[in-house]
């Protein structure tokens, strides 16, 4: 039980990504981001096979029980050839694995999720998620930091991160603003070398988990990528997790 409690906290920690190294103010902590060289695809290799095989017996003792309705959508889907995309609500932390468990059970098909670039900077989390191949999603703070670094010989604090947005950000042309778009192509281009490789897409079209069990803004980003690669979407829905 004591091992669980660890796990848990050890997400809590993941949760509150990038808010560590913070000196005096604990709201203005230093915003870090993960290396780039983290974030390529890697080679296909047993650590994806054991990833999900792993999230069964977490799944059970969490007390997570599974329960898939519909699923002949999401086997319609893998019949028609298309590249699959599969976009559900995200309510828990538990939402990935379980969603990758279902896909696993009913098709034995790998899965990459699109995930924040946050998570991969991680110790042994982040390392499984690269070996897992799942993708990387760079937001603007994590944009502003690597060229605040740049300019300024320091990682950038909260604060200046929303100096920059009050001051800037509205700026289309700034150098922030252009790195943005650009990490939206890599994002684009790593999820069609996973299509390539015969995977399913996951992603979450609200960006992040809902505080109120209630669907957020969706965000336009996610839902260009089934378009951009003539894919199928399959829309999901989760209860029960949070």
């Amino acid at each position: 039980m004591l091992v669980w409690r660890q796990i848990r906290r050890i997400w809590k920690s993941i949760e509150n990504t990038g808010k560590s190294g913070a000196v005096g103010d604990k709201s203005d902590y230093i915003i870090k981001p993960c290396p780039a060289e983290r974030m390529r695809p890697s080679p296909e290799s047993h650590w994806n096979l054991m990833a999900r095989k792993g999230i069964r017996p977490l799944l059970g003792r969490i007390k997570v029980a599974q329960l898939a309705e519909d699923v002949e959508n999401l086997k319609e889907a893998t019949e028609s050839g298309q590249p699959i995309f599969v976009f559900p609500n995200h309510v828990s932390w538990a939402d990935h694995f379980l969603i990758m468990n279902i896909i696993d059970d009913c098709l034995l098909i790998p899965t990459s999720a699109l995930a924040k670039e946050n998570y991969y900077k991680y110790p042994f989390f982040g390392w499984v998620m690269r070996r897992a191949n799942h993708i990387p999603i760079t937001n603007i703070k994590l944009c502003f930091a690597r060229w605040f670094k740049e300019a300024e010989g320091r990682p950038p604090r909260r604060s200046d991160f929303i100096k920059f947005m009050t001051d800037s950000g509205a700026d289309y042309l700034h150098e922030v603003n252009v790195e943005k778009r650009q990490s939206l192509v890599r994002t684009a281009a790593h999820v069609g070398a996973m299509l390539d490789r015969g995977r399913v897409i996951l992603g979450y079209p609200e960006g992040t988990r809902s505080q109120h069990s209630s669907m957020q803004p969706i965000k336009t980003g996610i839902i260009q990528l089934p378009f951009e690669y003539k894919g199928c979407i399959v829309p999901s829905a989760i209860t029960g997790t949070d």
